[in-house]
């Protein structure tokens, strides 16, 4: 992808803890530590780490008139 931008305008999204579809991961904190350090010295604009998993649950707010 930094071949396409530069690195500085490249951002990463990581869910170390996500189950979608039934996946698992044995150690994620080391998981989560170790792409960490592989990105680190790319200069990336950032890294965006979501907490939990990716499933949402919508709540709506309606007004009745």
């Amino acid at each position: 992808m930094c071949e396409q931008w530069p690195a500085e305008r490249v951002g990463v999204r990581l869910t170390p803890e996500n189950g979608f579809n039934s996946m698992a991961d044995s150690d994620p904190q080391g998981h989560f530590e170790y792409f960490l350090g592989q990105l680190s010295p790319r200069g990336l604009a950032y890294v965006h780490v979501l907490e939990g998993g990716m499933a949402t649950t919508a709540v709506s707010s309606t007004t009745a008139h």
